[in-house]
């Protein structure tokens, strides 16, 4: 016989630890998405209109949405990388530039892994998507810092050597006038 309380604790804990999930799921802005053994979409969270700056009721399929958001070129890498995860080729891990309806670009990295029945057959796959495109910004003021500086380095270099180059037969020429 079964302990009916014991049952309903912990039904109450898996519970609790799915609103637990949940609210850290939302709070981080953390899209999730699922697809089929086909590559096709077959779930979107909240979360994945709102890092594209859309709305959960946009009447668009998640497949259309990403062909009209995503880079062009990004969308291709993007499904060959999925078709080759699908295979057990790679891992499946991607950073994507995708157009806000307003024009802005943002940074998001895409990461996912296949689905297996009990008998290890493919279900498909699922993964989170999550905005980076601070830390993008970021990387890209600190490669344009050390390009600056570089370029002051080579700069002082130059201006060395030509005050050089012009000093010495300035005072050959000045030796020759006193």
């Amino acid at each position: 016989h079964m302990d009916v309380s014991a049952l309903h604790s912990a039904e109450a804990r898996a519970q609790h630890e799915r609103q637990r999930t949940q609210l850290a799921i939302d709070a981080a802005g953390v899209g999730i998405w699922e697809c089929d053994a086909d590559g096709a979409v077959s779930y979107w969270n909240e979360a994945m209109y709102r890092l594209r700056g859309l709305q959960p009721d946009d009447p668009r399929s998640p497949d259309q949405i990403m062909r009209d958001t995503l880079d062009p070129s990004d969308h291709e890498h993007l499904l060959a990388m999925r078709r080759q995860h699908l295979q057990g080729q790679n891992a499946y891990r991607q950073e994507l530039r995708v157009r806000l309806p307003s024009g802005q670009w943002r940074w998001l990295a895409t990461e996912g892994r296949a689905l297996h029945d009990a008998q290890g057959r493919l279900l498909g796959m699922a993964g989170v998507n999550y905005d980076v495109t601070e830390r993008k910004m970021a990387e890209t003021l600190q490669h344009e810092k050390e390009r600056l500086e570089q370029a002051g380095r080579d700069q002082a270099a130059f201006m060395a050597r030509m005050s050089h180059d012009l000093r010495t037969p300035m005072n050959a020429v000045l030796g020759f006038t006193q």
